[in-house]
């Protein structure tokens, strides 16, 4: 489900300044013992797991280990061989498409259900959330969602860093096609890290070993053949065996360092749990309990919601009844039709809202009665 992305400094065993690496999951998740995917040195400075990355987003070149450090390990399917990556083709990829849209169950017309209030689908009283149980949750609104698609493509948008931090957001959601206003960061999933002695050793000194044991053979030599021109075949005898001595000396320290082991460097996060129980990005959907929906419906149903703007009411919207609040009441008095009195009476019942039923379209159905859907007119 992704790419770990490994990263190492440039020490002797491999070049650059910062550089990136990266393991298919599928070799990290058919992991067996003595099969090694990140080496275990000082040098790697933080392994992290991106997901709904592939291996073909990016452009790398083979790079290979001194094999012979790491004995009775291999390193992916070729032995001694990691992917450095040289450059990442694509930032944003595919992750999935998801259908948004709620059950609605609407009866317009019929019987009053609350499934009709269509402000009950959006945020708070509905919402949902892509989450595969390894990033942060992604939610949506179905008012910031453009309801004309009958599909949702949920995208990753990631780079090279150190930290492994990749962004997960809807294509176009309220206007973002790039995650940059709504995306949901998730902050890196870490990887254990090992060290070993040995290796440290090995890598940071193969020049310096390799020297001594050219120097220590080159004394032995050159003592040995100076005291057998002088005839001083103890003192021969002598020199080879200060080199083999100084031989073995340092071998004795390389067989030391490796029965040390590997030390934990890094204990990482949850992302080896969470890959155990993530298995595929899902769709959540949240929503208030039955009751409290039909509760807040009926209010919406009786009395509607605030439009906090100024207006010009419509008194006829609606086929049954309208309810009428408002404040700051002007009204269009030409030639002075409404007396003043009669105006601060008028201001007085739509500042405490009132009613219009329209008895001309009831239908046979009885002033005050709510059980009936008021559609709009």
């Amino acid at each position: 489900m992704g790419t770990s992305i490994l990263i190492k400094d440039g020490k002797p065993m491999l070049t650059g300044n910062i550089c990136y690496y990266l393991v298919d999951s599928g070799e990290v998740d058919t992991a067996k013992p003595n099969k090694m995917y990140i080496p275990p040195v000082e040098e790697v400075i933080g392994v992290n797991y991106i997901p709904y990355v592939n291996k073909a987003n990016f452009e790398t070149v083979d790079v290979m280990l001194k094999s012979k450090f790491f004995e009775n390990f291999s390193f992916s399917e070729d032995e001694g061989r990691l992917h450095r990556i040289k450059n990442m083709r694509e930032t944003m990829s595919l992750v999935t498409t998801f259908e948004p849209n709620f059950s609605r169950g609407k009866n317009i017309g019929g019987t009053w259900k609350w499934q009709n209030e269509g402000k009950l689908w959006l945020h708070p009283y509905h919402y949902g959330e892509m989450w595969d149980g390894l990033s942060n949750p992604v939610p949506y609104a179905l008012q910031g969602i453009d309801e004309s698609k009958s599909t949702q493509t949920l995208r990753i948008r990631t780079s090279l860093n150190t930290s492994g931090l990749y962004q997960l957001y809807i294509d176009g959601y309220r206007g973002d096609s790039i995650g940059m206003a709504y995306g949901v960061q998730t902050g890196g999933n870490p990887f254990p890290t090992s060290s070993s002695a040995y290796l440290n050793y090995m890598a940071s000194n193969q020049s310096s070993i390799k020297q001594g044991y050219m120097n220590l053979a080159l004394q032995s030599v050159s003592g040995a053949v100076g005291s057998a021109l002088t005839g001083n075949v103890l003192g021969a005898i002598s020199s080879v065996a200060s080199g083999l001595l100084g031989a073995n000396t340092e071998l004795a320290k390389q067989t030391d360092l490796k029965g040390q082991g590997f030390t934990l460097k890094d204990s990482g996060g949850d992302a080896l749990h969470g890959l155990q129980q993530a298995e595929m990005m899902c769709r959540y959907t949240y929503g208030y309990r039955e009751e409290e929906l039909n509760r807040i419906g009926m209010m919406f149903h009786k009395y509607g919601y605030a439009q906090n703007k100024t207006m010009k009411p419509n008194l006829n919207s609606r086929k049954y009844w309208n309810y009428i609040k408002a404040t700051d009441v002007v009204f269009n008095n030409g030639n002075n039709k409404i007396a003043k009195t009669h105006q601060e009476k008028l201001k007085d019942i739509l500042a405490n809202g009132t009613t219009i039923w329209h008895v001309t379209r009831l239908d046979g159905n009885a002033i005050g009665n709510y059980t009936v859907d008021n559609p709009e007119y």
